[in-house]
Order: structure tokens, then C-alpha cells, then sequence
């Protein structure tokens, strides 16, 4: 009965210890030995001034395509691999504070504000839930997504009083069958793998599951505060984060941990899980690290605190890992990038942390040495010391420092000798003791155990008590030495500012530019662990002499491989025999490659810089040193940092390549991510943007490009991020893009079609209508050919015979006019004869004058008719032009004669056409039949003419102030009646209208008009 007591007891308290007593987790057992504890890693921040909406940054996601997203005070932003691209909310005036942002399964990202409203965005749409839709005037501060037993969607949205659902397009608010008191603040929701979903708030733990609300039991401490961040993670433990306290859940029991803190209030506003395992805090004065919770002993570590923390960060909300292993930390100071394995620097409160540093040193003891300009500086069993000319020094520059054996400390400075402590004392070296020189560049111990120096002036050695010296009169190539090292043989090697010398046995050999070596002046020496002599100079690099076969190869900036920089400070070599060269743009690294190539020497070269961890890129000579960690510690111009290859993180990780914007014609496309896009043939001139994310060291991306299509083979590789194609032909196009980060992980390719469609008449129904077109235009263009070939020989013809016609006439006119007249001159010639050879008498001679007379205007009539014959049949004067020029000549000339005044009104423009002859010739008498009726029978003073030539019309007119004639004076006057006749004859031939109006006394006016003037046009 006894044991049965004891047993129960024993299982009772077990009972609770493990369900109803929390256990306090542990954090790890830092005393502070190692002196990593007051270092801390590389952070590149983010603020308002790098391109982000505002500086205080709320929350942070990562959406499908990989781009990081920020939501702050002032709208959301995102990182395209590039550069920030900001995003405000639709309504900004009512809220553009965000605080949540979530990536839903079909890409839809939801925000969530301060004032109540709940924002979609996808695919450059925007939907907003608020008030007028279910959901009231709260904060958004939190929206999770799960999907129920039928597989449909249910969105959770936790705000500042109370959870809603949103369901098939509406949104209810949760009717939790609980007691909770107003008002539930729901800080997170996650779903764990059993399907419950939990909700963190100021009141606990809340869960659901299959219909059900109830309170999950949680530690006490959480109790005034409630339950501000929660995590699921991948051991299926539930971690709890509130007001200064840690929990874990294993659904069997809770552990707690309380850190220390000065804060009152300090929450711990988010946790997160990387995919190292690695689970991170963030409070309102630090973060935490756990780097394993699988395992059942769990310790904390300080990632960040203190100063570091205060001045840069400050209330972490919200931290996210992007690949590959960069980690994001959202604070009230910025935008925090963090990047695992690279190095690390001392905190700035230390002094080392933030002076020139000319050397580091680890003594036997573990302790770190650190010399400065204003002394030495001491790390020791967790605590700082600094050692100056007030307590101990000689002189404040610290140039080297060496362990002789345990606890005999040896230190160089510039100026004040070698100051030696050992067993609690000091005991100083100068000129006076046997040094060459005050001021001392560097201190080295041989494998005997000898200490040697270089001076200004000089080497010496510490042996027997005695310090001996070596000069240039001893074979030193130069007196100013300035670094030490020991061969494999036992040799010992010196570097100067003249060139290398070599000391073995005894006898100096020396080495200069001449000999293969890249300058004379040499920084430092390092013997790898191959044998090779290691030179770093001032200005060309760094040498390697191989003491085997006597060769010299060097590395700088224009060899293959290159190096960032010419100026190498310092040299040394980790476990993996890869070698650090201490430079003004870094540390650049040389790894042997296992494929040895003559061209790149068998090293490929990596650079570390300011955005791996280093305080500057500016070295000190001969400021650098491996620990018995395997750590490579270097010292430059703004303190020390470190780097330990043993925890170094090979990324070799392709990343993601997008195409951040197409522009097409000058004119941006909407459809940047779908491919397989129709253009238009005048949209060929195209330009892609491109980026990688790699979301560290950016400006190391390259790319290299192809347009199938157009390129046979890729391109180049480039930094540039941008390709433009112009004037390119109809056809299918692929365009690949590659792309390779700054440690040659090579992605891609990413293949974006497009289609330039071809004009519409390079297409094939326009070939084939074109083609019909042709054959239709070929057989009109004959036909008509044909026809105008007829037309012209039946024009030639007509021609043929309106000339013989013309010949015709002309002889009937030389007939009847010339001839008529040739033979009354033949007549009035005889009468004349007969009359002479009669008796004359006066009346005689007047009546032979009058026959004179006739015979002379017999004669001018013939001329005139051969002068219009010849003009008729002129074909110079076969135009229009010349015919109104004729016609006005005839009325001018006639006139004038008969001293009538005359007007003439011509068109200005009278077309230089070609006309007919008969058109010509009868319009031409119609006219002058005109002008004589008006010279011999109208008595007349004044005459107006008038010609107009429009359109398809021919109008003349002629108007006199003559006396006119009657209609008996027209019978009367055989004459005039027959001219008038023969007018309206020639008219009705041409197709024209003649009309002649009378008014005795008042005058004659005569009109022509001719209205298809085309008919007769040639």
C-alpha cells in the first residue's frame, strides 16, 4: 500500500508538471566567451528615401510570382527585383494605412486597413468590402484563407471587434457560441493540419472546429495581454507570442520563456519559421532566434539587441523569408533585409566596432587583440579592455601584435617601438635596445619560436635575449620593410617597398618586377598551404611565386580571373585552401577550381563588400587574420568584422525571372505576363523589361537574351535589363531571356510568344483577291487597249477624212472665191483695155478709176482669203487659244478700219485644246459674217464683243448701236439675208444655237452658243 501511495504521488505530479504546469524554456548559456556575442550580421534598410510609400512598415507577404510585398502607414508596395513600384489603395482618402497583407490561393491579394475597409487586387482590378457590404467601421488586422469540407473557399477576417466570414461573395460576422467580452481584437488566424482554425486576440486562444467555437487553455501570463502573434510550425507546435512571454503548445503541454527586458510593454508582435528551420521573435526591443524546435531541450538565441536594435529598427511587426534564404524584417524604422552566412561586424558601441583597425590577433587564451590608431583593444573572457600610453603603451598607433608563448604578448607600434607584456609586466624594445628603427610595421614568429620584426630601417630578430639586424648591406633588397613570412624550407621571406627578398642559409635572393613580380612595392606576404608565396601590392594586384618551378602568375583587375581591385592590404587562407586578399573595394576570395584551365590560372575570384556585412570596403594593410574558429577576421577604416566559413551558405538557387513591362509602340501593354499575343503589323517595334529575383546583390544580375525568330543564337551575357526590337517583319516570335545571379546560379529560359500579324495586304485572301483583281485588270487593260487601238484608227481615219474633206473645201473656196474673183479682175481688165483704146474723155477717166478701184479690192479679198485658207489649215493654230486670238486679231483689225469704237470681253483662261477644223473654220465665218453685216449695213459707232469659254460651253456675242433692220429690211437686202442664212447654216452644223435680235434704230445683237464643246475636241 505503501509504494502504491508513493507511485500515485509520483504519477500526480508528473501529471502536472507536463499538462498543467508550464515549463520555462531556457535561453542558451551565452557568457559571453566567444567574442561573436557583440557581433552582429549584415542589414541593408529600406525607408521612405530607397523609394518605399512611408518608413514605418506594417506587414509583409510574398505572392505567387515571388515579388515582395510591403503595406505601410501611407499604401503598399512591391519589389519587382528592381525597383519599388507603390501601390495605393483605390480609396485613398478614406485609408491608405495598411496593416495586413494576404496572398490568396488564386493570386488574389487582400488588403486590409485601419478604418474598416477590406481590399481585392488581382490582375490590376480592385474590389472593396466595407460598411455598405456587412463589413462594420473596424481595423483589418489580419484576413486568412481556408476551404471547407466541400472544398470552397472561406475567407476569415480578423478586426478590431470581432471575426467575419466572407462566403460566396458575402461577408456575416462569426457567431461564436462562447462567452467573450466586447471588444475581441483578432490579431492572426492560421489553420492547422487537423483543420482547426485558430484565432490570436487580446482575450486568448480561440478555435474552430467542424461548427464549433470554444477557448483553448493557455498559460496564465497571457492573461492581461491576450495572444498577440501565433505560429503553426513544422513540428505541429503552436507558438504563442504576448506582452514580454514566449509559448509553445505540443497539444500536451505549454513552455514558456521570459526574457529579460527593461520594457514594461515589450509584445512580441510576430513569429516565423524559415526553411532552415529556424524560428524567429520579434519584439518591441530585439528579435530571438530558435534554431531547432524539434528538439525536446530548447535554448533562445539573441540575434539583435541593444543599440544595434534601437537606432535601426524598433518594434519589429512582421517578418518574411523570399527565396532564397533572404530574410525581411518589417519595423517601425524601415524595411529590413537580412542574408544568413555572410559576415559579420562588431556592434558599434565597441570601439572596434566602428575605428580604424590595423590589426587583429587571437592569443592562446582565446583572447582578441585589436590594434587602432588610439590604442589596443581586448576581448577576454567576455569583457573589453583597452590598453593606451595611459596604462601601458608607448605609443597609442598599434601596428602588430604576436603571442610569443601563453600570456607573452608582443605589440608593434608606429613610433613607440615594441611594447612587450609578459607575467603582468612591461618591458619595452626601441633603438636603444638594439632596433633598427621606432617605428615598427609588422611582427612575426618563425616555427622556432623567433620573433622578427620590419622597421623603416630594416629587419630584426629576437634570439638569445639579443635582437639582431639585417639591412640592405646584408642583401635585403630595401630597408623599408613591411611584412614577414616563412617558407615551407625554413626560408624566410620579406616584403618592401623595392621588391621581395628571400633569406635562406645565409644568402638573399631578391625578386622585382623585372623578375615577374606585379609591383615593387609589396603590402604583404602569405605562404599558402601549397608552398606558394603570396604578394599582394600596392598598385598591380597580387603575385604567386611558385619556389618549385620559379614561375610568377598574377591576378588584378585586367586578368582572367579579375580582381575588384589593384591594392591588396592582406592576404590568408581558410579550411578549404581558398584564399582572402584584403583590398579598398572588399575581400575578394580566390577558390581553386578542380578543372585546372591555363586561362583563369585554376581560381575563380567572389567579392565581399559593404553589402555582405563589412563596415567599408577600405582595408588596412596587413589588417587581417584567421582565428582558431577558422573564422577570416579583417580590419578596415570603420572597424572589424568577420566571416566564418564553416556556416557559410552556398545559395544555388536559380531565381525567378519576370518581365516587368512591355512596351509596344511607345504605349505600355497591360498583358506583360500572358504570352501568345496578336499584334497588329505597325506594332513592331517592342521593348521588354526584365528582372531576377535574387533580392541581393542586384546589381551583379546578368542576362542574356534571344528572339527566335530574328536571333540564331542567344546573345551576350549583359547587365543591361532592358531590349528593344524595331521594325520587326510579319511572322512568330519567341523571346527567351536568361538570367544569372551574382553566384552564377543561371535561371531560365523564360519564353514570352507573340505573333506580329502580317498587313492585310501580305495576307493570303488579299494575295488571292489581288491576284483576281490583276487577271480582271489585265483583261479591262487589253479590252480597253483594243478599244482605244480602234478608237485611234478610227480617229486617224476621221482625221484622214476631215482632210480631205478640208482639201475639198479649199479648193471649192479657190474655185469660187479666187477663182470667181481672178476672173472678174480678167474682165474688168478687158473693159478697162477696151476703154483705152477709145477717145478718153474726163468722165472716162472716173469711170476707169472705179474700175481700178474694184480690181485693187478684188485683189485684198483674194489676200484675205488666202490668209484665212492658210490659217485654216495651219495645225499650229488648231487650238481653242488660237482661235480667240484670231477672232479678236480680225475684230480689232476690222474696226479699226471703219474707226468703230469697240469693248472686248475674253475669258481669262481659254484651254489650249485641240479643236476640229470644221470648228474652227465655221465658227470663225460665223464670226466675221458678223463683223461684216455690222461694217457694211448697221451704220454703227460702237460695237461690244464678248467671248466666254467655260466648262463644256463656247458663247460669243456682238452687240452694235447701228439702225438695226426689220424684217422687210432683211428681205430687202438679198445680201445681208443670205449672210444671215449661211450663219445659221454653220451654226446648226456645230451643233450651237444662234440668235440674232434686231431693233431699228437701237441696233443688232447676234449671240452664239456651243454647249458640247467635247464633241469637237481632238
Amino acid at each position: 500500500m505503501k509504494h502504491f501511495t508513493i507511485l500515485f504521488f509520483v504519477f500526480f505530479f508528473y501529471y502536472l508538471q507536463c499538462n498543467c504546469i508550464p515549463q520555462v524554456l531556457k535561453e542558451k548559456n551565452n557568457s559571453r566567451k566567444d567574442i561573436s556575442i557583440d557581433a552582429h550580421s549584415m542589414f541593408k534598410s529600406f525607408t521612405a528615401n530607397d523609394g518605399l510609400p512611408q518608413s514605418v512598415v506594417n506587414c509583409l507577404a510574398v505572392d505567387h510570382v515571388g515579388r515582395l510585398w510591403i503595406g505601410t502607414q501611407d499604401g503598399a508596395a512591391y519589389h519587382d527585383g528592381k525597383n519599388w513600384n507603390i501601390v495605393n489603395m483605390p480609396n485613398r482618402k478614406y485609408s491608405n494605412y495598411v496593416l495586413s497583407i494576404t496572398i490568396s490561393e488564386d493570386s488574389t491579394i487582400w488588403f486590409g486597413t485601419s478604418r474598416g475597409w477590406l481590399y481585392q487586387y488581382k490582375n490590376d482590378n480592385w474590389m472593396y468590402i466595407d460598411s455598405s457590404k456587412g463589413l462594420m467601421n473596424e481595423t483589418i488586422w489580419s484576413v486568412f484563407e481556408t476551404k471547407n469540407n466541400k472544398r470552397e473557399k472561406i475567407t476569415w477576417i480578423g478586426t478590431s471587434n470581432g471575426i467575419y466570414k466572407y462566403y460566396k461573395g458575402k461577408i456575416t460576422p462569426a457567431e461564436i457560441n462562447t462567452k467573450i467580452k466586447e471588444p475581441l481584437v483578432v490579431y492572426q488566424i492560421t489553420q492547422s493540419s487537423d483543420y482547426i482554425i485558430w484565432f490570436a486576440s487580446n482575450q486568448g486562444l480561440i478555435k474552430y472546429n467542424l461548427g464549433s467555437w470554444e477557448f483553448q487553455d493557455i498559460p496564465k501570463e497571457f492573461n492581461e495581454y491576450g495572444v498577440r502573434s501565433m505560429f503553426i510550425s513544422r513540428s505541429n507546435k503552436i507558438w504563442l507570442g504576448g506582452n514580454g512571454i514566449i509559448a509553445s503548445f505540443d497539444r500536451n503541454s505549454w513552455k514558456i520563456y521570459k526574457p529579460k527586458s527593461s520594457l514594461a510593454y515589450n509584445l512580441v508582435n510576430v513569429i516565423y519559421q524559415t526553411s532552415d528551420d529556424v524560428l524567429w521573435f520579434g519584439f518591441y526591443d530585439r528579435i530571438f532566434t530558435l534554431k531547432n524546435d524539434f528538439n525536446s531541450d530548447e535554448y533562445f538565441e539573441y540575434f539583435i539587441q541593444g543599440a544595434d536594435f534601437s537606432e535601426k529598427m524598433s518594434y519589429i511587426f512582421s517578418i518574411v523569408e523570399t527565396p532564397k534564404n533572404v530574410i525581411w524584417f518589417a519595423s517601425l524604422q524601415g524595411l529590413h533585409r537580412y542574408v544568413p552566412g555572410k559576415w559579420k561586424k562588431m556592434n558599434e558601441q565597441y570601439t572596434p566596432g566602428k575605428s580604424i583597425v590595423n590589426c587583429i590577433y587571437e592569443s592562446t587564451d582565446n583572447d582578441y587583440y585589436f590594434g587602432t590608431m588610439g590604442g589596443l583593444f581586448i576581448f577576454s573572457k567576455g569583457k573589453w579592455f583597452s590598453i593606451s600610453m595611459k596604462n601601458g603603451l608607448k605609443h597609442n598607433y598599434v601596428y602588430s601584435v604576436i603571442e610569443k608563448e601563453k600570456g607573452d604578448i608582443w605589440i608593434a607600434t608606429n613610433g613607440g617601438g615594441i611594447n612587450r607584456y609578459y607575467k603582468g609586466k612591461w618591458i619595452y624594445y626601441d633603438k636603444e635596445q638594439g632596433l633598427p628603427d621606432n617605428r615598427i610595421t609588422s611582427l612575426f614568429k618563425s616555427s622556432d619560436g623567433t620573433i622578427w620584426a620590419s622597421s623603416w630601417y630594416g629587419v630584426v630578430y629576437y634570439k638569445d635575449g639579443l635582437w639582431n639586424r639585417i639591412t640592405s648591406e646584408d642583401g635585403l633588397i630595401s630597408n623599408f620593410v613591411m611584412s614577414i613570412a616563412e617558407g615551407k624550407d625554413g626560408s624566410m621571406w620579406f616584403g618592401t617597398r623595392t621588391g621581395v627578398s628571400n633569406f635562406k642559409n645565409g644568402k638573399f635572393n631578391n625578386y622585382t618586377v623585372s623578375d615577374g613580380l606585379a609591383s615593387n612595392i609589396v603590402h604583404s606576404i602569405y605562404i599558402s598551404n601549397n608552398g606558394n608565396l603570396w604578394c599582394g601590392t600596392l598598385s598591380n594586384g597580387v603575385s604567386c611565386f611558385n619556389p618549385y618551378n620559379k614561375n610568377w602568375i598574377t591576378f588584378n583587375e585586367s586578368s582572367t580571373p579579375s580582381l575588384s581591385n589593384n591594392v591588396v592590404y592582406g592576404i590568408k587562407e581558410d579550411y578549404k585552401n581558398r584564399l582572402y586578399l584584403l583590398t579598398n573595394k572588399g575581400v575578394d576570395r580566390l577558390t581553386p577550381e578542380p578543372d585546372f584551365d591555363k586561362n583563369n590560372f585554376g581560381y575563380s575570384v567572389d567579392n565581399f563588400n559593404i553589402e555582405d556585412g563589412l563596415q567599408s570596403n577600405e582595408g588596412q594593410v596587413r589588417s587581417i587574420f584567421v582565428d582558431s574558429k577558422g573564422r577570416i577576421w579583417v580590419g578596415t577604416i570603420k572597424g572589424a568584422a568577420f566571416y566564418n566559413p564553416y556556416t557559410e551558405l552556398k545559395d544555388t538557387s536559380p531565381k525567378r525571372i519576370l518581365i516587368t513591362n512591355l512596351l509596344i509602340s511607345q504605349r505600355k501593354s497591360n498583358d506583360v505576363l500572358k504570352s501568345g499575343m496578336n499584334l497588329s503589323y505597325d506594332q513592331n517595334n517592342i521593348v521588354f523589361d526584365f528582372s531576377l529575383l535574387s533580392f541581393y546583390k542586384e546589381s551583379d544580375n546578368r542576362f542574356k537574351v534571344q528572339l527566335v525568330g530574328l536571333d540564331k543564337y542567344p546573345l551576350p551575357w549583359t547587365s543591361n535589363f532592358k531590349k528593344e526590337y524595331t521594325n520587326l517583319s510579319p511572322g512568330n516570335y519567341i523571346f527567351k531571356i536568361w538570367g544569372k545571379d551574382y553566384t552564377a546560379n543561371i535561371s531560365g529560359p523564360l519564353e514570352f510568344q507573340f505573333t506580329i500579324l502580317p498587313p492585310f495586304w501580305m495576307s493570303w485572301w488579299f494575295g488571292t483577291l489581288t491576284a483576281l483583281l490583276l487577271v480582271c485588270l489585265i483583261y479591262i487593260s487589253i479590252k480597253r487597249y483594243i478599244y482605244y487601238k480602234v478608237k485611234k484608227r478610227l480617229v486617224y481615219l476621221e482625221r484622214a477624212q476631215l482632210l480631205e474633206r478640208e482639201r475639198t473645201r479649199i479648193s471649192q473656196d479657190m474655185h469660187d472665191s479666187i477663182g470667181s474673183n481672178l476672173t472678174r479682175i480678167v474682165v474688168l481688165s478687158e473693159l478697162l483695155n477696151d476703154d483705152l483704146s477709145k477717145e478718153s474723155s474726163k468722165s472716162m477717166v472716173s469711170l476707169i478709176s472705179k474700175k481700178v478701184l474694184a480690181v485693187g479690192e478684188m485683189a485684198r479679198e483674194i489676200i484675205d482669203t488666202m490668209n484665212e485658207i492658210i490659217w485654216s489649215i495651219n495645225p499650229i493654230y488648231d487650238n481653242l487659244e488660237n482661235l480667240v486670238n484670231y477672232m479678236t486679231k480680225l475684230a480689232n483689225e476690222t474696226l479699226e478700219v471703219k474707226k468703230i469704237n469697240s469693248k472686248l470681253n475674253i475669258s481669262e483662261k481659254i484651254p489650249a485644246v485641240s479643236i476640229t477644223p470644221e470648228f474652227r473654220r465655221n465658227l470663225y465665218l460665223i464670226f466675221k459674217e458678223a463683223l461684216n453685216n455690222i461694217i457694211k449695213h448697221s451704220e454703227a459707232n460702237e460695237v461690244e464683243i464678248n467671248i466666254l469659254v467655260e466648262a463644256n460651253s463656247f458663247i460669243f456675242s456682238i452687240q452694235d448701236n447701228g439702225v438695226g433692220f426689220t424684217e422687210n429690211f432683211k428681205n430687202s437686202s438679198m445680201k445681208l439675208h443670205m449672210g444671215i442664212e449661211n450663219m445659221k447654216k454653220r451654226a446648226l452644223f456645230l451643233d450651237g444655237e444662234l440668235k440674232i435680235e434686231a431693233i431699228p434704230g437701237f441696233g443688232t445683237r447676234i449671240n452664239f452658243c456651243q454647249t458640247k464643246l467635247d464633241k469637237y475636241i481632238i
